[in-house]
């Protein structure tokens, strides 16, 4: 069986291979791949554990490392299965064509993943929004790709390169607090004092809503149906999302304004009839014209 392997010849550039010394050769690279990925990994988690350095950087150094163990291991798998390393200037060659060519979008994937990691103008953790339909935090942000968690729950997978050369609104890049801004209207007969002082009392009660900076009730309009008011709070997790923070401060409002007497107006129309004419009146006004005309 050796021996069959061993007769199994062919020739790469100049050097001379045969069957057996290519497994041989794959068996020794996977056995220290393997061994560079265990260490990297626990270095990785060394790393990881590392407060005092930017999560960015423990990412970048991760990457690396894990990057420049594989090369050591696939070295020391080629030059300890006896074959010559000149070969990889053959392997090298065909990569940089393919590079050139059907992996240029991996390639410039993985240098836009660097130059975010680098550059900290994203982080785990971060609120984004990417193309004006994705937002949501940061998950995971690796040398290919960024995991983006929405509202919802779903994860989107979004390459580093449409990170670099599209806009990207980052809401937590200097600061995590975010404004929110409710609605209200109430009817005219209301006194717009109380109604001011009840919207920001609501709003200081919510455990979201945070003291510094404090609420702000405004009138905004005056609309057709009522007085438009402005509800301006911030708080200091949007990744929790909105819409129950809404929904209590409007049930709030409600149940403030029906204790208040303060009415929430509803479109409506008032029609004048300013003159009416009686059918039998027209008829007998119609019946005179015909009898002058007859005359």
């Amino acid at each position: 069986m050796i021996q069959t392997l061993k007769d199994i010849e062919f020739n790469i550039g100049k050097t001379n291979l045969n069957l057996l010394v290519i497994l041989q050769a794959l068996f020794t690279i996977f056995a220290t791949i393997f061994i560079a990925l265990w260490i990297s990994r626990v270095i990785e988690n060394k790393l990881m554990s590392a407060a005092q350095i930017n999560m960015n950087m423990r990412v970048v150094l991760s990457k690396v490392l894990r990057i420049a163990l594989l090369f050591i291991a696939i070295m020391i798998g080629l030059s300890a299965a006896g074959l010559d390393l000149t070969l990889l200037s053959v392997f090298g060659g065909a990569l940089g064509v393919g590079l050139g060519f059907g992996l240029q979008r991996i390639a410039s994937n993985y240098v836009s993943g660097f130059i975010l990691l680098l550059d900290k103008s994203m982080q785990i953790g971060d609120i984004v929004t990417i193309e004006d339909k994705h937002y949501g935090v940061i998950t995971d942000l690796r040398t290919r790709y960024l995991v983006l968690k929405k509202l919802d729950g779903t994860q989107v997978i979004v390459p580093n390169e449409m990170l670099i050369i599209n806009s990207v609104i980052n809401h937590s890049f200097t600061d995590r607090n975010s404004r929110v801004l409710l609605d209200v209207q109430v009817g005219y007969d209301s006194d717009l004092e109380v109604v001011l002082a009840l919207m920001k009392q609501v709003a200081q009660e919510n455990a979201r809503v945070l003291v510094t900076p404090e609420p702000v009730a405004t009138i905004k309009a005056f609309g057709e149906s009522g007085v438009d008011m402005n509800l301006s709070i911030w708080i200091s997790d949007p990744e929790n999302g909105q819409l129950a923070l809404k929904s209590e401060i409007f049930l709030a409002l409600w149940k403030a304004f029906k204790e208040k007497g303060i009415s929430i107006p509803f479109p409506q129309r008032e029609v004048r009839v300013l003159k009416t004419v009686e059918p039998d009146a027209e008829h007998r006004t119609s019946e005179v014209l015909s009898d002058k005309q007859g005359q």
